[in-house]
């Protein structure tokens, strides 16, 4: 039998925030998942309740020489303190990427966001809020808050391409609004006010859908004596 090859050593520690309800945290929560792939080792950190990682809850301070969250700490129930909690594991000189949607209004699925959001009791409104840390600045004054320094920072057009009406839907109803929404009226109440928003980025002659929407990015990092 031949001899299996050496694992590789992990040289470096990386940690991907998901929000509590995605695939890559459900997947983390079951299997309480971490790997080395190549010499990076690999760790998914998930939100446990709606106020983010509880402090105690998730990987010991200062293990992770870098942090991303693409599209994921603004689906925390607290946005600033799921950044916090970021800066809380990474290394003196890590690094922090963050990524969100910018301006509402620069989006074209905010439309979809806002239908799927009136379908949620008011009460329930501020426990949602995707745009909240979206105007120019915020990101980066919430990464100064966790005592991160912005080093660079830009904008990137994702484009969400759906073959047709109904696999657009289906994939808003995976988002966190759409399950929420979902949740509180039911999936075809959900899709009844998501197609008459989708038609007018439907194209009549082949049925697909597309939304342009803007994200902004932040990298930020922290000083090697574990200061910004």
């Amino acid at each position: 039998m031949p001899a299996q090859a050496p694992r590789p050593r992990a040289t470096s520690r990386y940690a991907s925030f998901a929000p509590s309800g995605s695939v890559a945290s459900s997947r983390a929560a079951a299997s309480n998942r971490s790997c080395a792939v190549g010499a990076v080792f690999f760790a998914v950190v998930f939100f446990v309740d709606a106020a983010g990682v509880g402090a105690g809850s998730g990987p010991v301070s200062k293990c992770f020489d870098a942090v991303t969250g693409v599209n994921a700490f603004q689906f925390a129930g607290d946005p600033r303190r799921a950044l916090s909690e970021a800066a809380r594991v990474l290394r003196p000189g890590g690094r922090v990427v963050a990524s969100l949607f910018a301006e509402p209004e620069r989006s074209q699925g905010t439309l979809a966001h806002e239908a799927m959001t009136a379908l949620i009791r008011t009460e329930r409104a501020a426990d949602h809020a995707p745009y909240a840390l979206s105007a120019s600045g915020n990101l980066e004054a919430a990464l100064r808050d966790a005592g991160l320094q912005a080093t660079s920072s830009g904008e990137v057009v994702c484009r969400w391409d759906y073959a047709s009406m109904d696999e657009a839907i289906r994939a808003l109803l995976c988002s966190a609004g759409g399950a929420r929404a979902a949740e509180a009226v039911g999936p075809q109440a959900v899709r009844a006010v998501l197609r008459p928003v989708l038609t007018r980025f439907q194209d009549p002659e082949t049925g697909a859908v597309t939304l342009d929407n803007t994200f902004r990015w932040v990298a930020a990092h922290r000083g090697p004596g574990g200061t910004p």
